[in-house]
């Protein structure tokens, strides 16, 4: 009975090391402790408006509607935004496994909404975010926001709020640490207390008796 015990409790501590997941951070620090060397993109460099889609490095940003710097309308830090509410698209190249950036909007809506998907097409993360309001244009206020995948490479995320999308300080990196999803730590506490249990009844059986 202990020998079965402890394989139970091996396999399932080897389900949580195979496990992987998308995991989305609202801190910029808790981001960076779970990824490797990264690329900052901050937008000081305003491109002009009009372009329907943008490359940088890795990502390749798109909007319908085209895209522009943001000191276009007298803010006070290099923000690109999107035209006229358009979507913003981010497509990342191959081997990208985190995304982050600061996200604000130009307008009075503050809730955003997020669609992340893998390489397979499969959307890891779909989620309403509030995100900064900028309406005063003469503001840079930024929410930050990001995914790191510690198994299968990142492919988009689609940025979508009722008013001109606004970003700054965007991040990409090929690199992210295992990262533990939160059904994680429940596996481990019950391979832990399995461990335990078969080991108590086999403590209790080599007692001798009275």
């Amino acid at each position: 009975m202990k020998t079965i015990y402890l394989i139970l409790s091996l396999l399932l501590m080897l389900t949580v090391s195979v496990s992987a997941d998308t995991i989305r951070f609202d801190d910029f620090n808790n981001f960076e402790s779970a990824i490797g060397n990264f690329v900052v993109e901050d937008f000081d460099v305003n491109p002009g408006r009009g372009p329907t889609t943008m490359v940088f490095g890795d990502i390749t940003i798109s909007a319908s509607s085209g895209l522009h710097g943001s000191s276009n309308f007298g803010a006070t830090s290099g923000l690109l935004a999107s035209e006229n509410g358009s979507n913003m698209l981010f497509s990342f190249a191959p081997g990208v496994k985190a995304f982050g950036a600061e996200f604000g909007e130009l307008f009075g809506s503050r809730t955003a909404s997020f669609t992340v998907r893998d390489v397979n097409g499969s959307i890891v993360d779909s989620a309403s975010l509030i995100v900064a309001n900028n309406s005063s244009f003469g503001t840079a206020n930024t929410t930050f926001y990001g995914w790191v995948s510690d198994d299968i490479d990142l492919a988009s995320v689609t940025f979508s709020v009722n008013s001109f999308e606004a970003i700054d300080n965007m991040i990409v990196s090929s690199q992210a640490n295992t990262i533990p999803e939160p059904s994680t730590y429940l596996f481990v506490l019950i391979s832990l207390v399995i461990f335990g249990f078969s080991h108590k009844r086999s403590l209790c059986k080599s007692l001798p008796t009275v």
